[in-house]
């Protein structure tokens, strides 16, 4: 903080309210400050860019796409579980937040597709005990795995 003697460190004095707030449970709870969420950088497998909303894409997956799309692959080797469910929507979430100005990417125009070769029974056993419709839109694609709302 050389570079900035005015600024005020403001993070050590929340830590410190947060255990001392906690403290009556401090016997069942872990306190890690600056936590790393990856140990490699993130990276989503493709980003796709729809350049002009107004254009219909030809095949049935370039449908369902919105003007800023996510997409995880899983190879044959590779499971697909609800972990990866989380990441991948970790990723848009983060894309979106990332924009050069509030609101750059809408959430209503990101979409996240996950690609495997075969039906991940087990990803959508797990996402239909969360209460999600899965549905399938057209031959091997499902749809309709998407959050309502993060204000509700």
């Amino acid at each position: 903080m050389a570079d900035q003697p005015d600024k005020i460190a403001w993070h050590p004095g929340f830590y410190g309210a947060a255990e001392l707030e906690l403290r009556a449970n401090s016997d069942v709870l872990t306190f890690i400050q600056e936590y790393n969420l990856s140990k490699e950088p993130l990276c989503a497998d493709l980003l796709v860019i729809r350049k002009d909303p107004g254009v219909q894409i030809a095949n049935e997956i370039g449908r369902i796409f919105k003007g800023h799309n996510i997409i995880e692959y899983k190879s044959p080797d590779d499971g697909l579980t609800i972990d990866d469910f989380y990441k991948a929507a970790a990723y848009a979430c983060l894309y979106k937040s990332l924009g050069q100005t509030v609101d750059q990417y809408p959430g209503t125009d990101i979409t996240v597709s996950l690609f495997r070769e075969a039906y991940p029974r087990k990803l959508f056993s797990a996402l239909r005990s969360l209460g999600r419709n899965i549905e399938e839109k057209f031959p091997g694609i499902y749809y309709s795995l998407r959050v309502k709302s993060l204000h509700h």
